[in-house]
């Protein structure tokens, strides 16, 4: 359906109520609706007295991680993911860090139809960094010893492009990379849709171990192997 700002209050008014108002951490991805759409979000957390956590722009596993890592009340991700770049959307996420699914968004939409309107009460704004999620990603590799790895890196002009590159050149790999301006999508968001034909040229001809394409929240992967497939 067409998302309107009307529809993005309610919902966020709903989450709100369903989270208990408490801390909620907001992000979104490099649409160019994306910070728009952030802007109410946060604002209408804040006027049902909710602590928001701005991640700003950011991929949707990160929010996942930082919800979980600070027991927050709850998460929203402006994305839409793998669709098109004239899409948008919200992706709610439980206090466990979990995606609101099932029987849980069912909740949600009762809470739309039954709080329509804001309390207006003032929250607090929290801003937020990401230097923890990069040590915490670091910290998950064990094994250091495959130093120089070639990689090309596609990140389709999405939010992988703020993580990506920084983690992999902290790994210890020569980087070759492609469509990491924000906001710039020079192919399909869907890196599985589209056929990736820059990165598989891209590991070809510099001759790398592998590559990643990502889509424009983060959280789709192809991987490439050393022969281009």
């Amino acid at each position: 359906m067409d998302l309107t700002l009307e529809q993005i209050q309610k919902y966020s008014i709903a989450f709100a109520k369903l989270s208990g108002d408490g801390h909620i951490a907001v992000g979104s991805d490099t649409r160019t609706t994306s910070r728009m759409i952030s802007e109410m979000v946060e604002s209408t957390l804040l006027s049902e007295g909710c602590e928001v956590h701005v991640l700003g722009t950011t991929t949707t596993p990160s929010i996942h991680h930082y919800v979980s890592k600070m027991n927050l009340n709850g998460g929203l991700m402006i994305t839409s993911s793998h669709n098109p770049p004239d899409w948008n959307g919200l992706k709610f996420i439980t206090s466990r860090g979990l995606g609101l699914m099932g029987e849980s968004f069912d909740n949600l939409e009762m809470f739309v139809r039954v709080s329509p309107t804001s309390s207006f009460q003032i929250g607090r704004i929290r801003k937020v960094t990401h230097q923890s999620y990069m040590h915490d990603l670091l910290s998950h590799i064990q094994d250091s010893s495959k130093k120089n790895l070639k990689v090309a890196l596609d990140c389709g002009g999405g939010s992988a492009s703020f993580f990506a590159p920084k983690l992999l050149t902290a790994l210890g790999c020569k980087l070759y990379s492609i469509n990491t301006s924000p906001g710039l999508f020079l192919r399909q968001i869907d890196p599985v849709s589209d056929p990736l034909d820059d990165l598989r040229d891209l590991v070809i001809r510099e001759k790398c171990d592998l590559g990643f394409a990502f889509d424009c929240d983060g959280d789709r992967l192809v991987v490439v192997d050393d022969h281009g497939v």
